[in-house]
Order: C-alpha cells, then sequence, then structure tokens
C-alpha cells in the first residue's frame, strides 16, 4: 500500500502548466493522447509519498 500526503490542489487551465515547471513536450503529450484543449480548466495537485 502506498500513502500520499496533498499538500496543495491549484485549479488552473492547461496551458498555465508550464508556469508551474511543467515541460512543453509533457503538455503536448497529454494533450494529443486525451484530446485536451489548451483553455481546459485543470487541478495540479501536489504531494508526497509517505
Amino acid at each position: 500500500n502506498i500513502k500520499i500526503k496533498i499538500l496543495k490542489v491549484i485549479p488552473t487551465t492547461f496551458s498555465k502548466l508550464l508556469d508551474f515547471g511543467i515541460p512543453k513536450r509533457s503538455i503536448k503529450a497529454i494533450q494529443k493522447n486525451e484530446k485536451i484543449s489548451l483553455n481546459e480548466n485543470v487541478e495540479l495537485i501536489r504531494f508526497i509519498v509517505l
């Protein structure tokens, strides 16, 4: 079993994930696979593994 602790949930848009250090290449890959618009609302979840 893996336990995690959620530190912060940050609502944002898919295109603004770049501001949080998510690589552009990763964003493009997710957009292609999931067919997500850059204006789509998403949540960035910061967590630690306990």
